[in-house]
């Protein structure tokens, strides 16, 4: 479908089927790095053959068809880091994946992933890693929690507003 037309132009009758064809995609996924010195590190990314990286900032060459990448940047006391490769001065390390969605079995079962690998389409969620809390009460647990974990002001909020 396209933006610039509503649904009823397509002459979409009463029994007609509509298939959507919709491509899972990670949002504003960012890594932070905080050291107590000044110091140049390697900073590598791979994902699983399901996905592949869409966007990056700062750009890097990425191999694998898109699935892995290595950025070489340093850090800063401040927060900061500066990418070696293009020089840019950055807050954090940006990415974004799509699905290869011819990798992805279109049956409700997935091939079981090893215990490190984390895979969107087969995650599972359990009593012993969740909890439910009242949906009023869900910023507040949030940011405390990533507080706990060592994320400043800007980053529990990017992290609170982009889920």
């Amino acid at each position: 479908m396209r933006e610039d037309r509503s649904i009823g132009s397509y002459n979409i009758e009463d029994g007609d089927s509509i298939n959507l064809d919709v491509e899972p995609c990670v949002k504003k996924p960012v890594i932070y790095l905080y050291s107590p010195s000044d110091i140049d590190v390697s900073v590598k990314l791979s994902l699983i053959p399901e996905w592949s990286l869409s966007v990056i900032y700062p750009v890097v060459t990425t191999e694998d068809r898109g699935q892995r990448l290595e950025w070489n940047v340093r850090t800063r006391q401040d927060g900061s880091l500066t990418e070696h490769n293009s020089g840019l001065d950055v807050s954090y390390l940006f990415w974004e994946a799509k699905t290869n969605s011819q990798a992805f079995p279109r049956s409700s079962t997935c091939k079981p992933q090893p215990v490190d690998t984390f895979n969107p389409i087969s995650s599972s969620v359990d009593d012993m890693d969740s909890i439910v809390i009242p949906v009023d009460k869900a910023t507040v647990y949030l940011d405390k929690s990533l507080k706990v974990l060592g994320l400043h002001t800007e980053a529990r909020t990017s992290f609170i507003t982009c889920v």
